[in-house]
């Protein structure tokens, strides 16, 4: 009898997921093979695949026994919220529907629930979505213009919106927001939101600086008091432009947690980590972490190890190289597909031409894995004015003339060796005007930036 009772009970325990210590999850954006990386809570113990080959993913949560994804879609009903085991186990790509394709999302899960923000293909009109982790149907908590992040705590939802904190009654049904219950200056922009019970959090972007880049993480008192707020209550961080990632910020035990995401052709980033009351602040918790763009953490395990002591060292990483680079064709008409500014599934087909070819195939050799940036620049298509190559207009006609940037850079993962990028000389659907252009291909990874290399062609008329 003894032994069925205990065979009964191990039965039981291996039915549900068990977690071996809390940790830090964030998400690694590339494309079709986004990632899910996972760290001990005192930094170490890194793994940064610990879920792999999610398809433009972006948000990630954890409930502490199952880590959570958001993946896009070419259409709302391929949008889904993924789920694993927290060791990475059980993987499920769609085990949410979550139908909101064309941005990327944040998420936050509760013992019951998820939550994640849903956003339309212009951006302008954005809304949390609330499904019960069991199954049956959706609410919405929270609705407005332009959101950017959003957290859950107790009984409220609360979000960015403009230059404010907004917040909703967390039922179902929905109850009606406060779209203006703490206002965090016009100065400023929030963008991901983290809450506890004492405080609200914030990552900031000021106008002041230039090109909007946050710099900062804010905070002010639960109670929504105006007096409290500290906007650069951790100054020097590093975020996108409009703050941060939706949800790049938490707060868990007795630490706040941000993302320091990449700049320029860098695409590797880091945790950061400070105590609640700002003070220990470590820019680089976990360090090296490849195009970072939401975070969450479980802190339901032994307490983290204090900042400075127990974690390990890395050497310095090389600084990449580009040992070449080259194009199939030198001279070539632009294709009828579109070239992903980030990898895709297609880039459509060109139209057939026996006299000029269709496109080109950029190739180019590294002596390791790095991120690739590829920009476009038509030669002396531009005139220097204030320092920037700029558009020729009627005021600049006589400047010096200059390289202009023809489109948004393209961005690539490469690994060591020779890597392809089939280039049509289209991107979002506008194709280049015939003339001489060049490929400026730059590698970045943990060891900085390397030295440019480029390769010249011409677009022609077909």
């Amino acid at each position: 009898m003894k032994r069925l009772v205990i065979a009964v009970v191990l039965a039981s325990l291996l039915s549900v997921p068990t977690s071996a210590g809390a940790h830090i999850f964030w998400s690694s954006y590339d494309s079709g093979k986004s990632t899910v990386g996972r760290a001990a809570l005192d930094g170490g113990g890194v793994n940064e695949a610990l879920v792999t080959d999610i398809y433009y993913g972006a948000g990630v949560a954890t409930d502490g026994d199952y880590v959570y994804w958001g993946e896009s879609g070419s259409s709302p009903t391929l949008a889904s919220i993924g789920r694993a085991t927290v060791d990475g186990g059980e993987v499920d790509h769609s085990f949410q529907s979550a139908a909101t394709y064309c941005g990327v999302f944040g998420l936050r899960a509760t013992s019951t629930d998820l939550y994640w923000l849903k956003s339309t293909c212009s951006g302008a009109s954005r809304a949390i979505d609330r499904a019960p982790k069991a199954g049956g149907g959706y609410s919405e908590p929270g609705a407005g213009s332009g959101i950017c992040g959003f957290d859950v705590s107790g009984d409220y939802v609360y979000w960015s919106e403009s230059h404010y904190i907004a917040r909703a009654p967390n039922t179902v049904p929905p109850q009606p927001a406060d779209h203006t219950w703490l206002d965090v200056g016009a100065s400023y922009g929030p963008c991901a939101v983290a809450v506890n019970g004492a405080h609200v959090f914030w990552t900031n972007a000021s106008p002041l600086n230039g090109d909007f880049r946050g710099t900062t993480i804010g905070r002010a008192t639960i109670d929504g008091n105006p007096a409290s707020v500290n906007n650069s209550f951790i100054p020097g961080v590093s975020l996108f432009p409009g703050g941060g990632s939706p949800n790049g910020l938490a707060v868990e035990g007795d630490f706040v947690y941000w993302l320091n995401q990449p700049s320029g052709a860098n695409l590797y980033g880091s945790v950061g980590r400070a105590n609640l009351d700002g003070t220990g602040v470590d820019y680089a918790f976990v360090p090296h972490i490849f195009n970072p763009y939401s975070l969450d953490v479980d802190s339901s395990g032994p307490a983290p190890a204090p900042p400075g002591t127990g974690r390990p060292q890395f050497a310095p990483p090389p600084v990449p190289r580009i040992v070449g680079v080259s194009s199939s064709h030198s001279s070539f008409a632009p294709g009828g597909g579109s070239t992903p500014v980030r990898l895709s599934a297609g880039l459509g087909r060109a139209a057939a031409s026996k006299r000029v070819p269709r496109g080109t195939v950029f190739t180019y050799d590294l002596d390791g894995d790095a991120a690739v940036r590829i920009e476009v620049r038509r030669v002396k298509g531009g005139r220097l004015a204030k320092g920037k190559c700029r558009k020729p207009k009627r005021g600049n006609a006589k400047k010096r003339k200059c390289d202009l940037v023809a489109h948004a850079p393209l961005l690539r993962g490469g690994a060591a060796g020779r890597n392809r990028v089939p280039y049509t000389g289209r991107v979002k659907k506008k194709a280049l005007r015939p003339g001489r252009y060049r490929a400026v291909f730059t590698a970045s990874g943990p060891g900085g930036q390397s030295k440019s290399a480029s390769v010249a062609f011409r677009i022609v008329k077909p």
